[in-house]
């Protein structure tokens, strides 16, 4: 799909800076309505973790007493598992590696010569690769974009000012 280009309406260097200011407007109103979300978010937040503390509570105290229960009647499991009426407990089993000095790990791999159990991950960098001029970036199957970017800085004192 061809892009195409937007009719910018402005007539005057002055309609320029009214559109300016009525940026400068818009954006402070945003962010006067994204602080309220934030509060009343944050608000309902508070009251939730106010109604459910209590439920999380008493929900880990009988988790806690469950699993001490199965814990001590594990020969009456049918297997790893025993289904009730409510649902099911059982035991897995769960493996876990737990590294004491990473920096031990990585030298002792090297040093027995256990590269396959590295996790590397290569990944151009490019804002290295824009230090390489353009034959170079084209063997590499690069090209480097130059573009002219259009941005704009609102002035917020005058902005205020005008409000």
């Amino acid at each position: 799909m061809a892009r195409k280009r937007v009719e910018s309406g402005l007539k005057s260097w002055e309609e320029a800076d009214e559109a300016l200011r009525s940026i400068g407007t818009y954006e402070r109103l945003i962010a006067r309505h994204e602080a309220d979300l934030g509060d009343e978010i944050a608000c309902a937040t508070s009251r939730t973790l106010d109604k459910t503390k209590p439920l999380t509570a008493k929900r880990s105290a009988l988790a806690l007493q469950l699993a001490a229960f199965c814990e001590d009647h594990k020969d009456e499991m049918k297997g790893k598992s025993r289904v009730l009426n409510f649902g099911t407990v059982s035991f897995r089993q769960s493996t876990k590696i737990v590294i004491r000095s990473l920096e031990g790990c990585l030298q002792s791999l090297k040093n027995l010569g256990l590269f396959a159990y590295f996790r590397v991950q290569e990944i151009p960098d490019k804002e290295k690769l824009k230090d390489l001029d353009d034959a170079t970036l084209l063997q590499l199957g690069v090209r480097r974009q130059v573009k002219d970017v259009f941005g704009y800085d609102v002035n917020w004192e005058k902005i205020k000012e005008a409000a």
